[in-house]
């Protein structure tokens, strides 16, 4: 009796086994397959803002090109507003994130925007008073060198 026992919890170990490990290939194929078309759109993205603002500087509309890329600027620092407003979120922003942010400050001082939207504005004016000193290793070599970044 004592050995059909063990035979039945060896095969539920090896079923239960199994099943995690379908979970995770299931899992990892389809979150491979989602970081992929994530690659493909950004990448397609940025060829059709490119190929956009091209049109309009070849029509010579260089002012709708210019706007073209401030909403363009605008919308990328939007996007960083979410990491400036949590500070533990704020962490993860490396050097390339906060000398971006630096950048478009100087931008934005030589040429000053307002839009339409006072929210827009105001978290774009967020986003570009951040401290954009702090230095953060840039690769895993740094990393090795530095230590990581303390919390």
């Amino acid at each position: 009796m004592r050995k059909k026992l063990e035979g039945y919890l060896a095969i539920f170990c090896a079923f239960v086994v199994g099943a995690l490990l379908a979970g995770f290939i299931l899992v990892r194929y389809h979150t491979m397959a989602l970081l992929e078309q994530v690659y493909i759109r950004s990448n397609a993205m940025e060829a059709y803002k490119a190929v956009a603002t091209l049109e309009l500087i070849r029509q010579k509309k260089v002012e709708n090109a210019v706007d073209f890329l401030e909403w363009q600027a605008d919308d990328g620092l939007m996007g960083l507003s979410e990491y400036i407003k949590n500070p533990r979120k704020q962490k993860k922003l490396d050097n390339f994130a906060l000398q971006t942010i630096a950048k478009s400050k100087e931008y934005r001082e030589r040429y000053p925007r307002q839009t339409s939207s006072k929210s827009t504005d105001s978290t774009i004016k967020c986003v570009l008073n951040t401290d954009t000193t702090k230095k953060k290793p840039l690769f895993l070599e740094d990393l090795k060198k530095t230590g990581p970044a303390p919390n």
